[in-house]
């Protein structure tokens, strides 16, 4: 009964933060419903084509790393822990911003050839949605820090105030598609803040100890 305790104790609030991420959209999708015709699917057009940088450098990166932030904190080797999500982040936030200013500056070009649509309404939602890969990519490696801590209630309540903070930006700017990206990504970045100070807090803990 312990171990199915201590999986339980750790699922859950995995399955937790893997909901949420859902739930965002559905709240986001319901918003843009209100919209003029098509906003559900420009809306998500423009969300799957963002989801293409971020799997291929946020998701790596994060892969990449946590199987060496579970073993050196096994090893209680704090020193060589943050130095592996130090290194992450530098990496992560470097290829990143490259990724936006490139993006945002092909924004349309991209839509248009990729997914064969000129619409302007659909390459600013696409441009805004690319402002929150660094945001978006640094909140995935800071809850697979705390993963790799067995801190996993930590990261669900992050994510939780993440998700609040969204939908309720979301709700109150969602009069566009092109306002519902950009509402997203200043919730990104400000739940990115929330993340970055928690682990700041925590790695000066944990040096102390």
């Amino acid at each position: 009964f312990g171990i199915v305790k201590e999986v339980l104790t750790h699922s859950i609030p995995r399955a937790l933060i893997l909901s949420l991420v859902q739930i965002e959209f559905l709240i986001m999708n319901s918003v843009a419903s209100f919209q003029s015709a098509g906003s559900t699917s420009t809306l998500n057009l423009a969300n799957n084509l963002q989801s293409v940088p971020m799997s291929l450098i946020g998701v790596s990166f994060v892969v990449a790393a946590f199987p060496i932030l579970s073993k050196t904190f096994a090893e209680k080797d704090e020193v060589k822990f943050w130095d592996t999500y130090g290194e992450a982040t530098k990496k992560i936030v470097l290829y990143t911003l490259l990724a936006t200013v490139f993006l945002w500056f092909t924004k349309g070009l991209v839509t248009s050839i990729l997914l064969g649509n000129s619409s302007p309404e659909l390459a600013l939602a696409f441009g805004f949605f690319v402002l929150s890969l660094t945001p978006q990519c640094i909140e995935l490696l800071i809850t697979r820090v705390y993963y790799a801590r067995g801190e996993t209630k930590k990261a669900a309540y992050l994510n939780i105030y993440a998700c609040l903070i969204t939908v309720i930006l979301v709700y109150f700017m969602g009069t566009s598609v092109s306002n519902i990206a950009l509402a997203f990504t200043i919730g990104a970045w400000v739940s990115c803040m929330m993340f970055w100070f928690s682990v700041g807090d925590h790695k000066k803990m944990s040096e102390l100890v």
